[in-house]
C-alpha cells in the first residue's frame, strides 16, 4: 500500500512506536505540538483561542540562526488562524491556496502529487538555508478520490470510507516517492534534513469499524495501537542506511530531535529529543501515556492514577506500581503546558 514510504526505511531514521497526541484541534493541534513542543488544549484549538500568544516555536528559533522559514499548505490561507499563527510562531513565509495551481482537487485541495512537487519550486525561492513545513491533505476527509486514481485493488473490503481512505493513502504515497525523486534530482535531498510524519488518526478506528475489525483489536493495547500510532520518518543529511527506532516517542519531541540534529539550543520546550538514549514519556490530553515497556489508560470517571497499566508486549494488564511515577509526571506537565499557554507566561 505504501511501497515508496517503504522503501524510505532503508534510507532514513524510522521510528515504529511514535504517536500523534493531538485532541480537539486535530490538525492544528498536530502543527501546534510539532513548532512548540507543548500539549493541546483540554478544549478547543490553542490556533483559535490563543493566536497571538508567545511561544518559543521552532520556526523562530530557526529563524534567528540564520535559517528562511516558510509554511506550505494549498488551502485558504485564514483556516484554522493559520495566517495570523504562522506569522507569530516565525515563518516569513506562507505560501497558501493563492499560490498553488489549480490543478485537480482531491477531496479539500490540490491533490497532493501535484502539492509536493509545487511546493519545491517554491523552497526554491527560500534563501539557504531554510525550513519549510508542508501540510498536505489528500489523505485526510473526505477521502474523495476519482475512479482513475483508485489504483490499489481492495476487493475484500466492504466500507467504502475505509476504501477511499487507503486509495488516498497510496496516492499520497505515489506522490512522496515522485517528491524524493524530484529532491534528488535538484541536490536537495542528500544535503537536507527531512521529516515525515502522521497529524493525526483517520476518524475510521471506532469499535465497530472495519479497519478495527481487519486488524484484529482484541485489547486496550492494541486499539490504543491503532487510533494513536502514527510514522515517523527522519532522513538526516547524506544518511545512506536507515535504521528502525523502537524507543517510543510523540510529535512534542520533534522540535527538540531538530534541534539536537542541528547542534542547536532553546530556552524552553517540553519534549525530548528522540536520538538520545533517554527513555521517553509519551503524554496524551486524556493522562494516559506510553513509557518504557508500558502503556497507561486513563479513566476520567475516576480520581488520577485510578486508570489501568499494561505492558505493552504481553498486552495484559501489571501491577499499578509500573506506572505510578509518570501518572504523576504527565499531569504535572499538562498544567503547566496549559498555564504557558493560557496565562501567556512565555511573554
Amino acid at each position: 500500500m505504501t511501497p515508496n514510504l517503504n522503501r524510505l526505511k532503508k534510507e532514513s531514521l524510522y521510528f515504529s512506536s511514535f504517536y500523534h497526541q493531538t485532541h480537539e484541534g486535530q490538525t492544528s493541534d498536530a502543527e501546534f505540538i510539532t513548532n512548540t513542543s507543548l500539549y493541546p488544549l483540554k478544549s478547543g484549538s490553542v490556533y483559535t483561542q490563543y493566536p497571538t500568544n508567545e511561544f518559543e516555536p521552532l520556526p523562530a528559533l530557526l529563524e534567528k540562526n540564520g535559517y528562511d522559514t516558510a509554511a506550505m499548505h494549498a488551502y485558504e490561507k485564514g483556516f484554522w488562524n493559520r495566517d495570523d499563527v504562522y506569522q507569530n510562531i516565525g515563518f516569513k513565509h506562507f505560501f497558501s491556496q493563492k499560490d498553488y495551481s489549480k490543478e485537480k482537487k482531491i477531496g479539500m485541495a490540490l491533490n497532493d502529487q501535484q502539492f509536493f512537487l509545487e511546493s519545491i519550486d517554491h523552497m526554491e525561492t527560500l534563501q539557504k538555508p531554510f525550513f519549510s513545513f508542508l501540510v498536505a491533505l489528500t489523505s485526510h476527509t473526505p477521502y474523495e478520490i476519482d475512479k482513475e486514481d483508485q489504483t490499489l485493488d481492495l476487493s475484500g473490503y466492504e466500507d467504502p470510507m475505509l476504501k477511499w481512505y487507503y486509495q488516498t493513502v497510496h496516492y499520497v504515497d505515489t506522490g512522496v516517492g515522485k517528491m524524493i525523486d524530484e529532491l534528488k534530482q535538484r541536490d536537495l535531498w542528500d544535503q537536507s534534513l527531512v521529516i515525515f510524519y502522521g497529524d493525526h488518526d483517520s476518524g475510521l478506528v471506532n469499535e465497530d469499524s472495519e479497519m478495527r475489525k481487519k486488524a484484529d483489536v482484541s485489547s486496550p493495547v492494541a486499539a490504543f495501537e491503532l487510533e494513536r500510532r502514527i510514522p515517523l520518518f527522519i532522513k538526516k543529511p547524506d544518511q545512506q542506511t536507515g535504521r528502525v527506532m523502537k524507543e517510543n516517542g510523540g510529535q512534542i519531541d520533534i522540535a527538540l530531535t531538530i534541534i539536537d540534529l542541528l547542534n542547536l539550543k532553546t530556552s524552553y520546550m517540553m519534549g525530548q529529543s528522540l536520538i538520545d538514549d533517554k527513555p521517553n514519556l509519551t503524554g496524551f490530553r486524556d493522562g494516559s501515556f506510553r513509557y518504557k515497556d508500558y502503556f497507561y489508560e486513563a479513566d476520567l470517571t475516576k480520581a488520577s492514577g485510578e486508570g489501568i497499566c499494561y505492558d505493552v508486549s504481553s498486552e495484559k494488564k501489571v501491577e499499578m506500581k509500573f506506572c505510578q511515577n509518570q501518572v504523576k509526571d504527565v499531569s504535572e506537565q499538562l498544567k503547566l503546558s496549559d498555564k504557558i499557554i493560557e496565562e501567556n507566561e512565555l511573554k
